[in-house]
């Protein structure tokens, strides 16, 4: 993601690890996610890096729409993943509004820790942020 050329906004050039997008017809918008790895820890993640790539990825980004009009990041989640440390959900928001509460709240960033071991819970967040954009976005 980048306005290297265009600068009237501001310069921002940001390339994270991954991001999945997911499109379908019935949709309004697509869902787009952002994850990033990092090499850190649980503590860590919430105390600098959380905060740092909430505000990069969830405040900082915007969509110029037609007529050079200014819509919100299109960014549904920003994922950091990190290897070390409590395998809690990395997170500020209460848990009744995390992607697996029962009133989750978007657009949302969240750590979680990823091994080769136990990757159940990167699947399970992916598959409920898909399900709940569909349930929002259906024209």
């Amino acid at each position: 993601m980048s306005n290297k050329r265009d600068t009237r906004y501001g310069k921002h050039h940001y390339l994270p690890d991954f991001i999945v997008r997911f499109d379908h017809a019935d949709w309004a918008e697509p869902l787009v996610n952002i994850l990033d790895s990092k090499y850190t820890d649980h503590k860590n993640i919430l105390k600098s890096a959380l905060p740092d790539m909430e505000n990069k990825y969830l405040h900082e980004i915007f969509q110029v729409k037609e007529g050079g009009k200014l819509k919100g990041s299109p960014i549904k989640s920003l994922l950091l993943l990190y290897a070390h440390g409590s395998s809690n959900v990395a997170s500020k928001l209460n848990k009744l509004h995390r992607v697996n509460g029962d009133m989750p709240v978007y657009p949302q960033g969240a750590g979680l820790k990823l091994t080769p071991d136990d990757n159940i819970h990167l699947g399970n967040w992916m598959k409920k942020i898909y399900d709940d954009h569909s349930d929002d976005n259906a024209n």
